[in-house]
């Protein structure tokens, strides 16, 4: 039939073979097409790094360190930020990292330096095959705090805050309470990480310890380890300059504070601008007051203190105040502090018991008709009292103290009211002492000299 005639060649016939070195080229073509953009789509999808945070702002001398780069370059505020890439803050540099999953914050102060990790689900993957929860598990921001300090906010019910140490341990800090835990994370040049709970309540999770903090607690945080809470020490309320006060252009600025028991420094910051973000002095200093010397011309600081315990750990500054210093200004000098009329103990004696205790003798100089003699365990006189005496002498003799660290005042009795006859308290330390052993002979030959 015709019909088949027509269409016969097209399904059992030979194809002529020039047109079956056309279509070939013309598949081949097809196909490696095809093949070349989807790869290149590949590689450039594979090559760009998958953002997890953003800067979302970043003030002052902010450097940002690429995974794929050995060097730093300037951070602009609005970049995205990938796994293990890192930011650095300078003198003056302040910086809020933001994950996008989850919504964490970070913000970094200065002198510190963060390397961002991957957001991690707070629940293990589910099984193949498994229905996905309506809910999926929020993710936790990740950030390994190489040095300085960073803070963050544990929400409840929300991710926790996990941050990699130095030593390349993972600590998980989840809010306790019933509002949002203000944490405060800080590396020391040990590589020890502090975390203080600011406000709020968290427990922190590491090497299969879990550890409750309250507010205003903090723990160290070492291999794993996690130290028992302490409580952070409370601001130093400032006391000389007066707020806003006028200095002469040249003179050094004396700063004082009231003394905070349990203190072992102080961190003093003077700065340009009220945000600290221009800092002529940070210090640590032993005694509660500080000569600012190299500040000058006519301009506004602000100044802050805040209280360092035994262990390191520093509590929060107080609020600040500002001083002005000006071109023919009158003299503002610190008020006078009341004369130093402690005789004995001298500040900071040892008195040493060598086999047997022996008597303290405590001597003043005054001429009010009656005295209150304090000796306590504490620098505020009121906590730890062990000799609260009333006296019309300016001496008394105590017959003995256990061994350990004390401190006393004196204070002038005029009617109800009291003052104090010291600008701080006098401190002093007891201690045993073994006497040495000598070795008697039982019997001493004596020989003439030839």
């Amino acid at each position: 039939m015709s019909s088949n005639n027509v269409y016969q060649p097209l399904t059992t016939g030979r194809m002529p073979r020039a047109a079956l070195a056309l279509a070939l080229v013309a598949t081949t073509l097809l196909v490696n097409g095809c093949s070349d953009k989807s790869d290149k789509g590949r590689d450039k999808a594979a090559s760009k790094p998958r953002a997890v945070a953003r800067l979302t702002s970043a003030a002052g001398a902010v450097s940002h360190r690429s995974a794929t780069k050995l060097t730093w370059e300037d951070a602009q505020s609005g970049m995205s930020l990938a796994e293990r890439d890192a930011v650095r803050t300078g003198d003056d540099g302040l910086a809020t990292i933001t994950f996008i999953a989850g919504g964490g914050k970070l913000e970094v102060e200065q002198h510190s330096l963060v390397v961002i990790e991957a957001p991690r689900t707070t629940a293990p993957p589910k099984a193949t095959g498994e229905q996905k929860p309506a809910h999926a598990p929020a993710a936790a921001p990740v950030a390994k705090v190489e040095r300085g300090t960073v803070r963050g906010i544990a929400k409840p019910g929300g991710a926790p805050l996990r941050v990699v140490t130095p030593d390349g341990k993972t600590t998980e800090i989840v809010a306790t309470g019933a509002e949002p835990a203000s944490i405060r994370l800080r590396v020391d040049d040990k590589g020890k990480l502090e975390v203080a709970v600011l406000k709020g309540a968290a427990t922190l999770r590491t090497g299969g310890r879990q550890v409750k903090v309250a507010p205003k607690q903090v723990v160290d945080v070492t291999g794993g380890q996690v130290s028992q809470p302490v409580a952070l020490l409370p601001y130093p309320e400032l006391t000389v300059p007066g707020i806003d006060a006028k200095v002469a252009i040249g003179q050094g600025v004396e700063l004082q504070w009231n003394a905070v028991e349990g203190a072992h420094h102080y961190r003093v910051q003077v700065s340009r601008s009220l945000d600290f973000s221009d800092k002529v002095f940070d210090r640590l200093v032993a005694e509660p007051r500080f000569v600012a010397t190299d500040v000058g011309g006519e301009q506004t600081y602000a100044w802050r203190v805040g209280s360092v315990d035994a262990g390191g750990h520093e509590g929060e500054f107080g609020f600040a105040r500002r001083f002005t210093t000006l071109q023919g200004a009158p003299a503002t000098q610190p008020a006078a502090p009341p004369p130093e009329v402690l005789v004995a103990p001298a500040d900071n004696a040892a008195i040493v018991y060598v086999k047997t205790s022996r008597p303290i003798d405590f001597r003043w100089q005054g001429d009010a008709t009656a005295y209150e003699l304090v000796v306590a365990r504490r620098p505020s006189l009121n906590r730890g009292v062990v000799l609260r005496q009333r006296l019309q002498t300016t001496e008394y003799r105590l017959r003995r103290l256990k061994p350990g660290r004390y401190f006393w005042g004196v204070f002038a009795i005029d009617g109800k009211a009291k003052k104090a006859l010291f600008e701080r308290p006098r401190r002093f330390a007891v201690g045993w002492r073994r006497p040495p052993k000598v070795k008697v002979p039982n019997a001493i030959d004596w020989k003439e000299q030839q």
